[in-house]
């Protein structure tokens, strides 16, 4: 099923850190690392982004809303960097991971680029920190039915043309 194949199901355990990748102006992937924060599956966790809007770093909006929605400022830290693709945040995020010696982090991402994320993931990074991926989900998109609304076919026909991209792509 074209919808299913997007989506990757990791078990969640404890971590040192939980990441939340770049991407969802919503705000949903933020809800979805401060629900595991809170529940204490990492005690830290890294807003992610690079772009800025009217002035202002994706990175630190996702931070104060996490820490607006109750998050511990303490806790939650921003992480920009200059990335425009999943494969650049992998290899960035890898870097900074493995000086920062983390040897688990759990990636929270959309449900429909878990798949992909990890795949990209698995291919860019080094080995050296093990990644699990969370899923946030996205509203008009369920992948049972996903044809049903213009959200979710939009969704699944970007998604795969971004997953056949990032299997044309030579590594570096």
């Amino acid at each position: 099923e074209p919808a299913k194949f997007l989506i990757r199901t990791d078990p969640i355990d404890s971590a040192d850190l939980i990441v939340v990748l770049a991407g969802d102006g919503s705000g949903r992937r933020v809800q979805e690392g401060l629900r595991l924060l809170q529940a204490g599956i990492a005690p830290r966790m890294l807003v992610n982004g690079s772009f800025s809007l009217y002035e202002a770093r994706e990175c630190d909006l996702g931070r104060a809303y996490a820490v607006a929605r109750g998050g511990d400022p303490e806790a939650i830290e921003a992480f920009c960097m200059d990335a425009d693709s999943t494969q650049d945040e992998s290899r960035i995020l890898d870097q900074e991971l493995r000086s920062r010696d983390v040897a688990h982090a759990i990636i929270v991402t959309s449900d429909f680029h878990t798949a992909r994320a990890g795949r990209i993931f698995h291919k860019s990074t080094s080995g050296d920190v093990r990644y699990s991926f969370a899923a946030s989900p996205t509203p008009g998109f369920d992948p049972n039915s996903w044809w049903r609304s213009r959200p979710g076919r939009e969704i699944v026909v970007i998604e795969w043309i971004k997953t056949l991209n990032s299997w044309l792509e030579q590594p570096d």
